[in-house]
């Protein structure tokens, strides 16, 4: 391979090191971190001699973390359960876009979506309504006990302009076949989706996601340094004796070079 080329390899190997690191789980990088001793175990699985070297220990520490690692074997899991009812996922999503369209062109749309915000303009706030009313007027300061005060006169009347809305609201939605074409719709996809347990494994992917997210940064940053350290020592001097060089401190890595990749997930 040529030394030019190996050294562009080096490079992109980092970039991918690094954006992997940055985006697997927490648990996976903690069965993949060396720790202390880290060199010494390198040293003892095999000498980082080359890019190609370097590129094998990468793809096994890769397979053997993503082996073990949840958050991935649930994806995986939520995959394999779409692709085995794709037919019947496509033919649900595919009646809730149509009667979505349908709706969207339909008379009583737009009165419709009027009705829906003012009945949650209504709601939020008699719910601050309530909240004030609830609090002891002695624990009040003078201007927040006169608010109060003034929101006992007000709230029954906000209380029966919200029912009054809510039961336009209803009566409307009743009144209109496109609307309860789409909720038909919405409701059959759910069950459908709850039916094959698609809803139970997308939860748990989202507490693997919770669970891993929060130290995803630093420890990525700890997995770059150690794997530009072994770059360093093991592959540097090697580019530096093929081009000539004799001190291999001329050498520079760089580090966050996009390599004309559009990101981690492209190198």
């Amino acid at each position: 391979m040529p030394a030019a080329l190996r050294g562009v390899l080096a490079l992109a190997l980092l970039r991918a090191a690094r954006g992997w690191a940055r985006t697997m789980p927490t648990g996976s990088r903690r069965a993949l971190r060396l720790g202390a001793g880290s060199d010494a175990a390198l040293a003892a699985v095999a000498p980082l001699s080359s890019p190609e070297a370097f590129q094998a220990w990468l793809s096994e520490k890769v397979a053997s973390s993503m082996k073990n690692d949840q958050e991935f074997q649930r994806k995986v899991a939520l995959r394999k359960l779409r692709g085995e009812h794709a037919d019947e996922l496509a033919f649900h999503h595919n009646a809730l876009e149509e009667a979505n369209r349908s709706y969207t062109g339909c008379a009583n749309a737009e009165r419709i979506a009027a009705l829906e915000r003012e009945v949650s303009s209504l709601e939020q706030m008699v719910t601050s309504m309530e909240a004030l009313t609830r609090k002891d007027p002695a624990e009040l300061k003078p201007k927040e006990a006169a608010k109060r005060e003034k929101v006992l006169g007000v709230i029954p009347e906000k209380r029966e302009e919200l029912s009054e809305r809510r039961g336009a609201l209803a009566a409307l939605c009743t009144a209109t076949p496109e609307h309860s074409a789409r909720e038909a719709a919405a409701a059959a996809l759910d069950a459908f989706e709850e039916a094959i347990g698609l809803r139970a494994v997308e939860a748990r992917v989202r507490e693997a996601q919770r669970r891993g997210g929060r130290s995803r940064g630093a420890s990525g940053a700890g997995f770059e340094q150690q794997v530009a350290a072994h770059i360093e020592e093991n592959i540097m001097p090697g580019l530096a004796a093929a081009h000539g060089i004799e001190d291999p401190d001329n050498l520079k890595l760089i580090r966050n070079v996009m390599l004309g990749m559009g990101g981690p997930e492209g190198a």
